[in-house]
């Protein structure tokens, strides 16, 4: 079973492998909104995939708006819950 920590963990990871942020990518924390980063809705998606293969669930379609997840944490929470109810 994952915890929100090792959900939080790969979340972070992930991003950190999908987009380009150099020596930055150190300071991405949980609390981080998205947009900060340079996440868009079409880099969302990718990140979607990403989520989807690494947790092996799949966002509801109803969820898949970028608006949904402002901060990272958005992200986990709705991660962790998906994984519980799977």
């Amino acid at each position: 079973m994952l915890t929100k920590e090792k959900i939080e963990d790969k979340v972070i990871r992930i991003i950190k492998n999908n987009l380009n942020l150099g020596s930055d990518a150190d300071k991405l924390t949980k609390f981080d909104n998205l947009e900060y980063w340079g996440i868009n809705s079409i880099l969302f998606v990718k990140l979607v995939v990403a989520f989807e293969e690494e947790f092996g669930i799949e966002f509801d379609d109803d969820d898949l708006y970028f608006e949904n997840f402002k901060k990272i944490s958005d992200l986990v929470d709705y991660l962790y819950e998906r994984i519980q109810n799977s």
